[in-house]
């Protein structure tokens, strides 16, 4: 008995401190980090509903000291014990907690392929160059044809102009359409480089007054123009050199008298990032990229009205270059906003930029996407009721 209760003090001593600890270290000005290439979670919003809970719990998360360390703790355990990496961000992990993941089912008939957990999802290229392979797949086997998916962000485009709002589609590359000549070898890759190209002659020829812009042409010409990296090497996203195109070509269309100005962009030399990608190997390496800000002047001219940018973790790379220009930018993500999200916030806007990378431009309009013919629909009769 009296082990017994000593078993179960100790327990509840640990379990004070696991939950303890983190509160402890912010108190003493230990704070978390952006270590994925991504923002820090937003704080959660009465206007989500019940996504609320959802939001707290990835905003909480994202915000525990030492997460960092925890996470690259826990891969290395996994590598060791169960001979792959953890596979954050699966269903029923929380989202990359610290000591999170799952293993792969280990009834697999003997002698089948070893699974690779997140790690497959990367491809190595070459010179050390790494890709994401979606991005490819996406490419080869589109969730539906790039003219039907064109048909219906011209719809949308549509919609959103008819009822008295401007609207623009801001298509970025993949980074396989810029740096082609890294890509690896073999049939999925080969199997890209014939695909990608039809996406980009369909854009190319649309007229300007559509609204869509497809930023191929402009990121291919910046990278011959100065050389400097357009996209990250160990990363599936573009830099800040990359994202400064779609700053010029979101202006070009909405900015009227106001333009990105070559001396309102800052360069800051070199900065040092951990890669997505490498991240997803298991294998969190630190490398280095262009680094750039914009710098205005005080009372600079900025595009009026309420605008609403919706896009994902591209646009979202781009937005603290893109925010200087407009009086009023809120932005929605498309894998965190709900159908009646969207909506909304729409609704309410004057000016909706809407951006959607290579590899999703025709997964969100497909039936799994956000841009179903039932929300198209939904949405007309929203807007057609605006007064």
């Amino acid at each position: 008995m009296r082990r017994s209760t000593t078993l179960r003090a100790a327990f509840a001593i640990l379990a004070i401190a696991f939950f303890a600890a983190p509160i402890a270290l912010r108190g003493v000005g230990v704070t978390a980090t952006a270590f994925e290439n991504r923002r820090l979670a937003e704080p959660p919003r009465a206007s989500q509903g019940w996504d609320a809970f959802q939001q707290a719990a990835r905003f909480l998360t994202d915000r525990m000291p030492l997460r960092e360390q925890a996470v690259r703790a826990n891969t290395e355990l996994w590598q060791t014990f169960f001979g792959t990496a953890p596979r954050y961000g699966a269903s029923g992990d929380g989202g990359a907690l610290p000591f999170a993941g799952q293993v792969e089912d280990a009834t697999r008939a003997a002698g089948a392929p070893k699974p690779g957990g997140q790690a497959s999802q990367v491809l190595e290229g070459r010179d050390g160059w790494l890709f994401l392979r979606l991005e490819l797949k996406r490419a080869c086997t589109p969730p539906m044809p790039f003219r039907q998916a064109l048909e219906r962000w011209a719809l949308l485009l549509s919609i959103v102009r008819t009822y008295g709002r401007r609207a623009i589609l801001v298509v970025p590359p993949d980074k396989g359409s810029i740096y082609g000549e890294y890509l690896p070898g073999g049939e999925l890759a080969e199997c890209a480089r014939r695909s990608k190209p039809r996406l980009w002659h369909l854009l190319a020829r649309e007229r300007r007054g559509s609204g869509v812009i497809g930023l191929e042409r402009a990121l291919v010409r910046e990278r011959r123009r100065r050389g400097d990296l357009v996209y990250s090497k160990r990363d599936s996203h573009w830099t800040g050199v990359g994202a400064l195109e779609m700053v010029r070509s979101v202006l070009d269309r909405l900015g009227g008298r106001v333009r990105l100005k070559a001396g309102e962009v800052v360069r800051l030399g070199e900065d040092r990032y951990i890669g997505d990608l490498t991240v997803l190997r298991g294998e969190p390496t630190m490398d280095t990229r262009p680094a750039v800000s914009i710098r205005r002047a005080a009372g600079a001219r900025r595009v009026p009205g309420r605008t609403l940018f919706v896009g994902d973790s591209f646009g979202e790379g781009a937005l603290p270059y893109l925010k200087p220009y407009f009086s009023d930018l809120r932005e929605l993500a498309w894998e965190d906003s709900t159908r009646a999200q969207l909506e909304l916030e729409i609704e309410r806007a004057d000016t909706v930029i809407f951006e959607s990378v290579e590899r999703e431009f025709a997964f969100r309009t497909s039936d799994r996407g956000s841009l179903s013919k039932d929300f198209l629909e939904r949405l007309r009769r929203r807007l057609g009721s605006d007064p």
